[in-house]
Order: C-alpha cells, then sequence, then structure tokens
C-alpha cells in the first residue's frame, strides 16, 4: 500500500515514478487565493502567522495585566512595522504604550526612528518598557 501511494504522489507531483522534494511544482500564490478568485482556498501559513503575531502584539496591549504578557516573543521587523503602520499610539497614562517603540511622540515618531543607535545598546528586557516605568525609574540610563 505504502508503495502505490509513493507512486500516485510521484506521478501526481512530477509524472515520474520517484519524487523528490524539489520537483513539487505547485503555484502556491494561486493555491492560496481564495475559491472565488480561482484558488483552492488554501491558508499561506506564511501571512497567516504574520497576521496572529500582529494579533498577539495588539492582546498583550489591550490585556497588559495578563499573566503571558511578559512572555518573550521573538523579535520580528516585519511584525513590528506591521504593527506600528496598522495602529495609532495614544499616550493617555502611558501605562500601556512601549517607551522604545511605540510610536508616541507629539510628531507621530518612536524613539527607534529618532534614535536607532541607541535602541541598538538597550537589552531586550528592557526593550517593553512603558513610558511610566521610563520616566519614574532612575534605571532609563542603566537600559543596556
Amino acid at each position: 500500500m505504502d508503495q502505490i501511494d509513493r507512486r500516485r504522489r510521484a506521478f501526481l507531483w512530477s509524472r515520474t515514478v520517484q519524487v523528490a522534494g524539489g520537483k513539487c511544482r505547485v503555484a502556491w500564490p494561486i493555491a492560496c487565493r481564495p475559491k472565488e478568485l480561482g484558488g483552492l482556498g488554501l491558508i499561506d501559513l506564511r501571512r497567516f502567522g504574520v497576521a496572529l503575531q500582529l494579533h498577539w502584539e495588539w492582546q498583550c496591549r489591550l490585556q497588559s495585566n495578563q499573566p503571558w504578557v511578559p512572555l518573550p516573543l521573538a523579535e520580528s521587523k516585519t511584525i513590528l512595522s506591521a504593527f506600528q503602520a496598522a495602529t495609532n499610539v495614544v499616550l493617555g497614562d502611558g501605562r500601556t504604550v512601549v517607551f522604545w517603540l511605540d510610536r508616541w511622540m507629539p510628531d507621530g515618531r518612536s524613539v527607534l526612528e529618532v534614535a536607532p543607535n541607541i535602541l541598538a545598546k538597550v537589552g531586550c528586557r528592557q526593550r517593553s518598557r512603558t513610558v511610566v516605568e521610563a520616566v519614574e525609574s532612575p534605571s532609563l540610563v542603566l537600559d543596556n
């Protein structure tokens, strides 16, 4: 039965007796289109992963008192850029606004945009510091 499945798969993927990983001829951008647009309606895992990471970032901002919020996340410039482009930050009391990464300054820019060399010296744990924590804590100077 296993031999039959292998040969069937090889024929469907590459019209040969055996198939190797590089012979899979699938146009994934077309296959991942919705059925209404001529695709198969498959989920594009790369885009879906970005959407999930953006949703996680959003939930961290909305529910900042949850125990899972301080968990370290893999930093991605793509996710950070997409989140910043899709959201507007209102400083308010400063308890949910991230000092180093959010665009909270009056001109709509972040510390990352204004002084990227300074941010390069800041440790990963300190990058999630809120504006209130940064202003009230004298250790802002020691964030390296």
